[in-house]
């Protein structure tokens, strides 16, 4: 039996089979290397988090970012491109001797003290312990109001890796946060006519110096982490504003129209194929595609 099944390929569950594997325990690492961050997302992103924070976590903390940049020549700099996030994660993997199993888990079953997973492929695998650590990929929410379109009309910001079949278009991107931000700074320079609606009254962005916001984002997980379980489940529960990062400021403001205290009320495919998008306000949009934004909070584009 396997010590300790491990179900998701990112940061996490990297960063997990590394510190099973110098704890001397077995373990099973299942899921596509890096897929959401090679595949799924904008190839010309930036990480939003000051690189010093990102790295990956091991039992010495010595394969850092900090290494990687000086072993490899690549620069340190902030914001840091996401392809050399990707490169950092093989280099991590392969100093830290983790071994991949790149099959996708399609169940799982709990009997006495025995967790099996089955796979895409038929595989099975029996471990006296199981994390799942597949990230937010599979979140992405379409509200109601905009269900009803065709989804040749409306997407949604996950999986969007490219733009430029939109140039030429209207397109509405739904959101105030980093995501909407990103999609519409994309767009734009994609060529598109992109706007922004959103709720909220106007978009907040984070402080300049993101060396500091890391420091409390820190501090903040640890108090997190030691808080009992009814206050922790509270503070989750507790709605919250997400900001959007400094440096995408340049790349919307003043090039993407934004128009906030909007909700959309109405959204309609015409019978030419554009969409029309009723607002709270009693406006209206007609567009080629409305984007809804999604919800990953840590990583924005260029």
């Amino acid at each position: 039996m396997i010590d300790l099944i491990i179900i998701g390929a990112g940061p996490y569950g990297i960063s997990l089979a590394a510190h099973a594997k110098a704890s001397g325990l077995s373990y099973v690492l299942l899921g596509l290397p890096m897929q959401f961050w090679k595949d799924q997302m904008p190839q010309n992103m930036f990480i939003r988090t000051n690189p010093r924070y990102i790295s990956f976590s091991d039992k010495e903390n010595s394969l850092t970012i900090d290494r990687f940049c000086a072993e490899t020549g690549t620069p340190l700099e902030s914001p840091f491109p996401r392809p050399a996030f990707v490169e950092y994660a093989f280099w991590f993997a392969r100093h830290a001797n983790v071994e991949f199993t790149p099959e996708l888990v399609v169940r799982l079953d709990y009997a006495a003290s025995a967790i099996t997973v089955t796979t895409e492929s038929g595989t099975r695998f029996t471990g006296a312990h199981a994390i799942v650590a597949t990230g937010l990929q599979h979140f992405s929410y379409i509200p109601d109001v905009l269900s009803g379109l065709p989804p040749s009309l409306r997407t949604h910001t996950f999986g969007q890796t490219e733009f430029n079949r939109f140039k030429g278009q209207k397109v509405a991107v739904i959101g105030s946060g980093q995501s909407a931000w990103e999609a519409a700074a994309l767009l734009h320079l994609a060529g598109c006519e992109a706007e922004l609606l959103f709720r909220r009254d106007a978009v907040r962005y984070a402080e300049e110096d993101n060396t500091a916001s890391g420091l409390r984002l820190i501090e903040s997980a640890e108090q997190f982490y030691r808080l009992p379980l009814e206050q922790k489940q509270e503070r989750w529960n507790t709605p919250r504003q997400g900001t959007v990062a400094l440096f995408l400021k340049p790349y919307v403001e003043g090039k993407v129209p934004a128009t906030g205290g909007a909700s959309i009320e109405q959204a309609e495919a015409g019978p030419d194929g554009k969409v029309r998008l009723t607002l709270s306000s009693g406006d209206t949009r007609i567009v080629d595609h409305s984007e809804r934004r999604r919800p990953v909070p840590t990583v924005p584009a260029s």
